[in-house]
């Protein structure tokens, strides 16, 4: 429900594509803490102007039955997509010795949300996007069966494609990163859920003179000094937001994504399908599209298995080419015209 420029895709306004409180969702745009400091606003804000924006939709065509998806925000609709289980999140972040959530108050306020919109919601069916999430939304919600339907997230396999490597020498140039050094790319905002920390103390126990390039706006302060206490800052590289995605991925050798937390991680596929073996933890979703050794590599979360991984593809050319072909085509299984299709199948069900 948004018209306009969505991420590089112009979206004319005539293909039943409507705008919802864009003011509100400018927010996102944010930095860290402000963002944080803004979600009850917009999760809130938008769900109202979208509820209001549907009725309106469904009042100009008196009788005609029209099926209405949501990812999240708004809580009404035949389908939900659901893109994570917060409660099974903060359980992960508990078990990691980060208690901070504890002091903000939209977590509650989710939880309360989520229990009364999957347990007693309208909706007539569940979409989860990870495998992971099936079992989740079962443990922590009691919801399983017919109700809930797995379809992963999808991507546009022409936009990330491995001719973007074409674009490598330039980019870094700008970058100014030695276009000959091998370069492993980490990109996402929430640098410490996402596990930058971990990137950077492998990057320090690797042989491979590798160069670590960080897209993300979040606050790089602590990582900038963790990095030059290695004695790795010279190697660090933070770019901040760009929107040049899928030329930064063509510019790298290996993606590394050491995350606490995630249910799809949209980032791997789409690094997978430019042709960039994905080196990850096993951490729910990733599973769904990574074969540990074809495509990438799944390891501990700890530094020194993330480095033995970087340090063997980088290390061998050959198993790096064969790799990088499995990775092109492993993501062609999530192009949008697949996924598309999928949930026209739902909804011709309903």
């Amino acid at each position: 429900m948004i018209t306009g420029k969505l991420d590089g895709i112009t979206v004319p306004p005539d293909e039943g594509v409507a705008l919802v409180a864009s003011r509100v969702v400018a927010l996102e745009k944010l930095r860290q803490p402000w963002r944080r400091m803004t979600l009850p606003l917009t999760t809130s804000a938008f769900g109202i102007a979208a509820g209001a924006r549907l009725r309106q939709l469904s009042g100009e065509n008196a009788g005609d039955r029209r099926l209405v998806i949501s990812h999240g925000d708004y809580t009404g609709g035949d389908v939900l997509v659901l893109h994570s289980v917060h409660a099974a999140a903060l359980k992960e972040a508990w078990d990691s010795g980060d208690r901070r959530f504890l002091l903000n108050p939209l977590h509650p306020w989710l939880m309360a949300r989520n229990r009364l919109v999957y347990r007693r919601g309208r909706h007539r069916k569940l979409v989860v996007v990870g495998s992971r999430l099936l079992a989740e939304l079962e443990h922590w919600h009691g919801v399983s069966g017919e109700r809930v339907v797995h379809i992963p997230n999808g991507i546009d396999v022409d936009r990330f494609h491995p001719s973007r490597r074409g674009e490598r020498r330039r980019i870094l140039a700008g970058l100014g990163i030695d276009p000959d050094s091998p370069v492993i790319l980490f990109a996402g905002h929430e640098f410490e859920r996402k596990g930058l920390d971990l990137a950077v103390q492998a990057l320090a126990r690797m042989e491979t003179q590798a160069q670590l390039l960080v897209v993300g706006d979040d606050d790089p302060a602590r990582f900038r000094t963790l990095a030059a206490r290695l004695g790795v800052d010279g190697r660090v590289h933070f770019a901040g937001r760009r929107e040049d995605m899928p030329d930064l991925y063509g510019a790298a050798d290996a993606f590394l994504l050491p995350s606490r937390y995630e249910s799809f991680a949209l980032v791997c596929i789409e690094a997978l399908a430019t042709g960039v073996p994905v080196v990850a933890p096993r951490i729910g979703g990733v599973e769904d599209y990574v074969v540990d050794s074809v495509n990438g590599f799944l390891v501990d979360r700890e530094a020194g298995p993330i480095a033995d991984a970087l340090d063997r593809l980088l290390g061998d050319p050959e198993m790096h080419s064969k790799m990088a072909a499995a990775a092109r085509s492993s993501a062609l299984a999530f192009d949008w015209k697949e996924i598309a299709r999928r949930y026209l199948d739902l909804l011709e069900s309903l």
